[in-house]
């Protein structure tokens, strides 16, 4: 695979600028999670998420290109959500539309698995707690590490690896550690 991306990046100027777009994404992506709103954080994710469409479709990755394109309106309506009447229906339409676009992109197992994942997150944002949000992320995660890889995206192997160690603290600091240690019996 190494080899691959390295014949990749010296043969096809679109590939290696598609890579440098990513890295863009990538830092984007980070900076997001520095906001103290989950307005802001939605809205830098807008941002991010139309940058990794552009890295996307630049790699001819076109699953990846049009759920995150999908990504973008819905993280802005979903930055407005507290002005937003019947916000099921938005997930209901989310839901839908990213189904479409994982059938009109089918290339394999992979289009399948992310736009489940997407699915996954979208119900998640929506109706979740913390912990369901971690659980949901975790899983979208490994898929987009994998994805990432299979696309010779640099950049999103990068950011998943790091967002996936992110989750695994998260789980420990918010959902192991924090735990009540169970009662002893008497019997015992």
């Amino acid at each position: 695979m190494i080899d691959t991306f390295l014949i990749s990046i010296r043969e096809s100027p679109v590939f290696l600028a598609a890579q440098l777009v990513g890295i863009v994404g990538m830092v984007v992506s980070f900076i997001s999670f520095q906001n103290n709103t989950k307005k802001h954080i939605l809205l830098f994710q807008s941002l991010a998420s139309a940058i990794w469409g552009i890295h996307y479709l630049m790699l001819g990755a076109f699953t990846g290109a049009g759920i995150n394109s999908i990504e973008v309106i819905r993280n802005l309506i979903f930055a407005r959500e507290d002005k937003l009447k019947r916000p099921n229906m938005w997930v209901v339409l989310f839901i839908i539309t990213f189904a479409l676009i994982g059938f009109l992109t089918w290339v394999g197992i992979l289009s399948l698995a992310t736009t489940g994942v997407v699915i996954l997150v979208t119900i998640s944002y929506r109706f979740g707690n913390p912990r369901f949000i971690r659980i949901c992320a975790t899983m979208s995660s490994a898929i987009w590490l994998i994805y990432n890889g299979s696309q010779l995206s640099l950049a999103g192997v990068i950011t998943e690896a790091f967002c996936f160690v992110s989750l695994l603290i998260a789980f420990w600091r918010f959902d192991i550690r924090k735990q009540k240690p169970k009662e002893k019996h008497l019997s015992e």
